[in-house]
């Protein structure tokens, strides 16, 4: 199966610049190693970047965003030059090999609620990178976010504002974004998630209980 929900043009353009944080950086050269149609988006935005700087005057360009481009490019390049993928033998499912280098030997889950853990990967620059395990048929909570929500699958998947994501779809949420994910009904929902934001409830219980997340 293919993804069918996609960062944006000009996410990829943030991205290949070196714009994004580390943690988002991560789920976006996660999503283009499984999505052939966005790693080849990356190869036409690098290529004509690489076209562009030749074309420039030393004395007017950047030097230290080329550094960060450069910087970016290599992150890319050595993450998507093959897509072998392993489970670490902590999941029963394969992870892709992008991601490999920032999975444990071993994860403090942390329980959200009844049907929600969470692991933390990494934090850099105002944004954490965790793992969600969401469990099978578990309905998150309504809510909305105080920043920005990247998310993208690892196995299973979930329903979400008449949505459907599987493996691989890519989503990105802001403060103006309302929703209440529900895993699928037979398998459990791993998916990799940076924000830089807090998790603000709306429902009627939510609203008196915002003083934790879930």
């Amino acid at each position: 199966m293919h993804p069918t929900h996609h960062p944006s043009y000009e996410i990829l353009l943030d991205y290949a610049a070196g714009n994004l944080p580390i943690a988002p950086s991560v789920i976006i050269a996660t999503h283009c190693s499984i999505c052939q149609d966005c790693n080849d988006t990356l190869d036409t935005i690098n290529i004509t970047g690489a076209a562009l700087m030749d074309d420039l005057n030393d004395d007017i360009f950047d030097f230290s965003s080329l550094d960060k481009v450069l910087s970016k490019l290599e992150f890319q390049s050595n993450e998507n030059d093959t897509k072998i993928e392993n489970n670490n033998g902590v999941f029963d499912f394969n992870i892709p090999k992008t991601l490999q280098k920032y999975i444990p030997d071993s994860f403090n889950w942390k329980n959200l609620s009844s049907g929600v853990k969470t692991a933390e990967l990494l934090t850099d620059d105002g944004f954490n990178l965790d793992i969600y395990k969401i469990k099978s048929g578990y309905q998150i909570p309504k809510h909305t976010h105080t920043g920005f929500e990247y998310t993208m699958v690892l196995d299973g998947g979930f329903t979400d504002n008449q949505k459907y994501f599987a493996r691989g779809d890519f989503s990105l949420l802001d403060n103006s974004s309302e929703h209440s994910p529900k895993a699928d009904p037979d398998k459990d929902c791993y998916c990799i998630v940076s924000m830089n934001s807090q998790i603000k409830l709306t429902g009627p219980i939510g609203r008196f209980i915002n003083l934790i997340n879930f």
